[in-house]
């Protein structure tokens, strides 16, 4: 029997969100699976934290966390803030 291996959910994920400009309008390219070593900017991290294959074979249910941070000079809490409105409703337009 062939093993059927399941696409990375966080990088579906990942490109997913970089399609849309209001996401890249605001952390540009910068969303990735750790920490960058330059903070200055804005970014997001994208982790899996959990979930089941809901179809054996076909369907996985992943669960994501996104960690959102913007730079205090760039009055921070409140643009990250915005950065997560923005890529969670950026999530909710990649369903289907």
């Amino acid at each position: 029997m062939a093993l059927t291996v399941l696409p990375d959910a966080v990088l579906l994920v990942r490109n997913g969100l970089l399609t849309f400009t209001e996401v890249t309008a605001l952390v540009g390219q910068r969303i990735g699976t750790s920490s960058p070593v330059d903070v200055s900017s804005p970014w997001v991290r994208v982790t899996r934290i959990g979930g089941l294959p809901v179809e054996r074979r076909r369907l996985d249910a992943a669960s994501m966390q996104f960690d959102c941070f913007a730079p205090p000079a760039d009055d921070g809490e409140q643009l990250a803030h915005l950065i997560a409105r923005t890529v969670r409703a950026a999530c909710h337009a990649l369903e289907g």
